[in-house]
């Protein structure tokens, strides 16, 4: 009977929840570029938006597994600490999801009353986020439930695929777990400069700037990484 499970059991989790990010943020994208297609100059310009797009998506991922790509293979080495591995790893990567979908979902409150994605000092002026999510679902019902069926049913299938059962009940073979700690940071970080030259600063939102229609240039952005990058840079 195997005493120890494979490293490829964390990689493969953090590898599934990457291109569900991925997937769901630029569904979104495609949305909003739906929404506001008029105001979207030429097809460069939207082939433009959803590169860059794609890659203020790969650094959201980065920053949202920095923290449990490294510290999880480290406490999945000891057979002591696999049960806190698992959880952690599980709560986290759920309430990463939360926060996503949430920002995602009151975008369409900011982007039609002030024409920007939402961070902390919108947030502090626009009242609860419960109210957003009302204002959202009356004045955009249809769409909202267009949104919202797709995301439970993609989060079903990334749960599903997760196969939780299984997941971290054996400790992790320990040269393996120091590996994709270090190199999953690395990777993390890179994805959060887009680029290998780690001396560069994490991609600023003034990249984004696409066009001149500064609904676009927000479009381009997700919320998610406009919201940490301006609590990181403080």
């Amino acid at each position: 009977m195997k005493t120890h499970q494979s490293v490829y059991t964390l990689i493969r989790q953090y590898l599934l929840f990457t291109l569900t990010v991925l997937f769901l943020l630029t569904l979104a994208r495609a949305g909003y570029n739906l929404w506001h297609f008029t105001q979207v100059s030429d097809v460069p310009t939207l082939v433009q938006s959803f590169w860059q797009g794609f890659k203020f998506d790969l650094a959201s991922v980065g920053v949202l597994l920095a923290v449990p790509v490294f510290v999880v293979p480290l406490l999945a080495m000891f057979r002591a600490t696999v049960p806190l591995a698992r959880w952690f790893s599980l709560l986290w990567v759920a309430l990463a999801f939360v926060l996503l979908v949430t920002l995602e979902l009151v975008t369409p409150y900011f982007l039609e009353s002030s024409a920007v994605r939402p961070d902390a000092s919108e947030f502090a002026s626009a009242g609860g986020v419960v109210d957003m999510l009302a204002d959202v679902w009356s004045r955009f019902m249809i769409p909202a439930i267009i949104g919202t069926v797709l995301v439970v049913l993609i989060l079903i299938a990334f749960w599903g695929r997760l196969n939780t059962r299984h997941f971290l009940r054996k400790p992790v073979k320990m040269i393996p777990a120091i590996m994709m700690s270090v190199f999953g940071l690395a990777f993390c970080v890179m994805a959060t400069h887009a680029s290998i030259d780690l001396t560069k600063p994490m991609i600023d939102p003034s990249a984004a700037l696409v066009s001149t229609e500064s609904v676009v240039n927000e479009i381009t952005l997700n919320s998610t990484y406009k919201g940490l990058y301006a609590l990181l840079s403080q």
